[in-house]
C-alpha cells in the first residue's frame, strides 16, 4: 500500500477524467494523462497548466462518482497539439495539451477524494464541483487518503487487467477471467507448439499466424 506519509514532500498532480468522453479508457490505452495547456489561445475551459513543475506522481479519479482512483508514477511530460491528439484517438480535442507519461501504478487506500474536491469553490456556478487539476504534496493529499486495512475488490477495480500468457493452450486462463467478469485486456498469448497466437481486436478473438520455426 502506497504511503503518502513516506512521500510527504513529493509533488502529486490530482486530475479528473470525464466519463462522458471515455477519457479514463483513453488514459489506460495510451498510458498518458492529458491536461489542457493554458498557453494555447483556444483554451475556453478553466483548469489547464502552463509551465507547471513536473510532478512525481499522478492521481487520477473519475469525475462525478469519485469511485475510481489510480496513482501512477510520472515519467515525464510532452506538449501535444490538437492534431496530434486527434491522431491518438482523443475525443473532440480543443487546443493543445500537456500529456504526462504514466509509469507503474501503486495501490492506494480507499479515502474520499470527494471531500478534497468539495474544499474548492467552483469557478462556474453552473457546476457543482471544480474539477480542474491541482498540485499537492503527499502530506496534503494524505489527509484525504488515510491508510486502511480493507482491500479493494478486484472485480470492482474498474480498469482492465493486462494479461499475457505463455503455453496458452485452449485459453482456459482467459476464459476464467471472462466467467469471473474481471475487466481485462489480452496483450499477448503464445501456444507451446509451432503456432504463435496473436490477439488483433478488442473482442478477444484469437487469430493464428502461419507456422514458423521457433527462434529459441
Amino acid at each position: 500500500m502506497f504511503s503518502f506519509e513516506e512521500h510527504k514532500d513529493d509533488l502529486i498532480l490530482v486530475g479528473g477524467c470525464r466519463p462522458q468522453k471515455a477519457q479514463m479508457e483513453w488514459v489506460f490505452a495510451n498510458r498518458l494523462y492529458n491536461v489542457r495547456s493554458n498557453a494555447d489561445l483556444f483554451v475556453s475551459r478553466h483548469g489547464g497548466f502552463d509551465n507547471c513543475p513536473l510532478p512525481r506522481y499522478i492521481l487520477i479519479y473519475e469525475e462525478g462518482s469519485f469511485q475510481k482512483k489510480h496513482l501512477y508514477e510520472c515519467l515525464g511530460a510532452k506538449q501535444k497539439t490538437q492534431h496530434e491528439m486527434e491522431e491518438m484517438g482523443y475525443e473532440d480535442p480543443s487546443g493543445s495539451y500537456i500529456t504526462y507519461m504514466l509509469g507503474d501504478e501503486h495501490q492506494i487506500s480507499r479515502g474520499n477524494i470527494r471531500k478534497l474536491i468539495q474544499t474548492r469553490e467552483p469557478k462556474d456556478k453552473r457546476t457543482k464541483y471544480d474539477y480542474s487539476p491541482l498540485l499537492l504534496t503527499g502530506r496534503e493529499l494524505g489527509q484525504y487518503l488515510k491508510p486502511t486495512t480493507k482491500q479493494a475488490d478486484p472485480l470492482k477495480l474498474g480498469y482492465p487487467l493486462r494479461v499475457g500468457t505463455l503455453f496458452s493452450g485452449i485459453g482456459a486462463f482467459e476464459e476464467a477471467l471472462k466467467q469471473l467478469k474481471v475487466p481485462h485486456q489480452i496483450k499477448f498469448a503464445c501456444d507451446n507448439g509451432e503456432i504463435e497466437l496473436v490477439l488483433l481486436d478488442d473482442k478477444d478473438n484469437r487469430k493464428a499466424q502461419e507456422p514458423h520455426q521457433p527462434t529459441c
